[in-house]
């Protein structure tokens, strides 16, 4: 099975999916594990993607997700957002001691997955004085050590037992750990896209740290999603309602962050990057405080390991086929149309 994968994946590459097809299809008929089909059904779906068939690959897809049965539960973000926002006001999280000094090395790279994190950290890589670490779980890490720290199920339950000692400590580590993997780097950076949840405690572990917030349009970035094969830790990505639901939620946390926390951040829409891309490069570096080098016009040529969804596309030239990609697929996205439009009045 592994290996009619792997060979429809290169058939792919070379636009000859087709051929791949007759050696597929036995696999979608055959009696596999939940796992194993599913592979093969999203295989099938980018067969399908690449060749036109639009409603074809999405309902592969479909159902490449499906037997998985991977469960989310919408209600508990929505929860666990609230809380964030109920006890983390201005007063209150202004109040939590800030780490000393300023914290120049880390550059954020965030956002919901599929808005454009890979190309913004490969612009960054491309300049000699950068590494790319990647996505890294170094900050996730922090906030459940922190709350072990104070006795608290989550750090923002109990933010008045935050000390200043706690938390330069853990800023300190998580730059040591940054500056451990390149030594002279003037800049290291973590694209972890889901530490917008962190973006309060970040405010305090790291003052001065620079935040690229991506953003793209939330039809284009939902579908995107749900052609991925993400892990577990995704399991949202795998029902477009779902999808909808995580990213109305993160739409919450983003705009309290914006109006309580003390950051430096600069919003990066991908549709504007891949329309003028070393515009955007040279904005992009001057925001992280370094001179510009004119290897970061050239994202594609930088020889690096790349170990997300994105690793293909960052060794091309920057694309625009990718926007609009939504209107391919009519009808079959009116719930999440629908469910968006709901939730924000449009």
């Amino acid at each position: 099975m592994l290996s009619a994968v792997r060979l429809a994946d290169v058939c792919r590459r070379l636009k000859r999916g087709d051929e791949a097809l007759p050696v597929l299809l036995p696999f979608a008929q055959a009696e596999l594990g939940p796992h194993e089909a599913s592979v093969v059904y999203h295989a099938l779906a980018d067969l399908h993607d690449a060749a036109g068939r639009w409603e074809q690959s999405f309902l592969a897809h479909r159902r490449g997700h499906a037997l998985r049965g991977l469960s989310f539960d919408p209600a508990q973000q929505e929860a666990a957002v609230s809380a964030m926002i109920r006890n983390l006001g201005v007063d209150v999280l202004r109040g939590i001691p800030a780490a000393p000094g300023e914290a120049t090395l880390p550059v954020l790279v965030l956002g919901m997955p599929r808005t454009g994190t890979s190309l913004v950290e490969q612009i960054l890589a491309a300049h000699p004085a950068v590494y790319g670490a990647g996505e890294l779980e170094d900050l996730r890490q922090v906030a459940v050590d922190l709350a072990g720290m104070i006795g608290a199920e989550a750090w923002y339950l109990a933010p008045e037992r935050i000390t200043a000692a706690q938390i330069e400590r853990l800023g300190a580590r998580y730059q040591a750990d940054l500056a451990a993997r390149a030594p002279g780097a003037a800049r290291v950076v973590d694209k972890m896209p889901h530490n917008f949840y962190h973006l309060g405690l970040i405010s305090r572990l790291l003052p001065g740290v620079r935040v690229l917030h991506c953003t793209r349009d939330p039809l284009d970035m939902a579908v995107s999603i749900y052609s991925q094969n993400f892990g577990p830790g995704l399991s949202y990505a795998t029902k477009l309602e779902w999808i909808g639901a995580f990213y109305l939620q993160y739409l919450r946390l983003m705009e309290h962050w914006r109006q309580v926390a003390d950051l430096q951040l600069l919003d990066v829409p991908y549709e504007e990057v891949v329309a003028d891309p070393e515009g955007w490069a040279r904005r992009i570096v001057a925001f992280v405080g370094l001179p510009w080098d004119d290897a970061c016009a050239r994202p594609h040529q930088v020889r690096r390991d790349v170990h997300t969804a994105s690793h293909a596309q960052v060794r091309r030239p920057v694309y625009s086929s990718s926007v609009r990609r939504a209107d391919r697929y009519g009808a079959l996205l009116d719930p999440l149309r629908d469910l968006l439009g709901a939730a924000t009045g449009e």
